[in-house]
């Protein structure tokens, strides 16, 4: 990152103190590890968000251009997920990626299992209420898109556990690209052998109708053989949204599309969508998009 870059950074930081975004504890931020190949949140900035509720919630920053949110999976803010968001800084995005839980650069899959499928705020059961951290999320992003304002608005990708969560904050009129990928709630151990053959959702109904009143196109992104992602749950989308939801569906029995089972193409098809949604871009991969590449049969 260059000196500029990370002054601008602090800089806005510090124009967040009353009701948003507040400078970083950390003062000396290490320049290191920038590349897409590096696993550390290190030349990323920490900010602390302050939600309506008084609750402060970390954010890291980096980058240029239209701001794309990333919200980690269930094992935690991983090193996979950290790539991700540096491939979208070296693809011209902004991004911001709030820490949920955990320590940046975790990956406790069972230990988040029990711990953070078993609290209230993501209820992986299914009760068919929104979440409760989506709430300060819509926060963030109505606040960070004032500050952050280049493209046409902001971009928002959910993987696993908060796969379906951009179906939400497409409330926010500042959002214009959601992402969801491999969505997993709802999800415990018991349901697991269930949600295989089910289509459910873990979103609230006056949510969902936003969400439609929006008319924004959403891309969803899922591995046929992901048992965690049963084809049902992208049947549903297909339902509720026949006109606006795009779906890739992946060959493979892997999980995470991207993060630690990367897919060149379903990044590929994430990075035409956000450029043609974000920027405006007309694109060639339209013809081959997510609505007419493989579906699972």
């Amino acid at each position: 990152m260059t000196i500029r870059r990370r002054h601008l950074l602090f800089t806005m930081g510090g124009a967040f103190l009353s009701g948003g975004l507040l400078s970083g504890a950390d003062e000396n931020p290490k320049p290191l590890g920038c590349s897409a190949e590096d696993d550390t949140i290190s030349c990323f900035q920490p900010f602390d968000f302050k939600d309506s509720g008084g609750k402060m919630h970390r954010i890291y920053a980096d980058g240029t251009g239209p701001p794309v949110v990333v919200l980690h999976e269930l094992p935690g803010l991983t090193p996979a997920d950290i790539r991700l968001a540096k491939r979208l800084v070296g693809e011209g995005y902004m991004a911001l990626v709030p820490l949920l839980f955990g320590r940046p650069g975790g990956d406790r899959f069972i230990h988040n299992l029990f711990s953070v499928c078993g609290s209230d705020d993501f209820d992986c059961a299914g009760s068919g209420k929104t979440p409760s951290p989506v709430k300060w999320i819509k926060e963030f992003c109505s606040s960070a898109r004032k500050r952050w304002t280049d493209g046409l608005g902001m971009g928002v990708i959910g993987m696993c556990l908060t796969g379906e969560f951009p179906l939400a904050l497409l409330a926010v009129p500042e959002i214009k690209a959601a992402v969801l990928c491999q969505p997993t709630n709802p999800l415990n151990v018991l349901t697991a052998v269930r949600l295989a053959k089910g289509g459910r959702m873990s979103i609230g109904k006056a949510d969902l109708e936003a969400a439609r009143k929006s008319g924004v196109p959403i891309l969803g992104i899922r591995y046929t053989g992901d048992v965690l992602c049963p084809k049902g749950r992208f049947d549903t989308l297909d339902r509720l949204f026949p006109n606006q939801f795009r779906r890739l569906d992946l060959p493979g029995h892997h999980h995470s599309s991207l993060g630690d089972s990367f897919s060149q193409m379903a990044f590929d098809e994430v990075r035409a969508y956000l450029g043609k949604q974000l920027r405006g871009n007309s694109s060639t991969a339209d013809k081959t998009s997510a609505g007419e590449g493989h579906r699972e049969s």
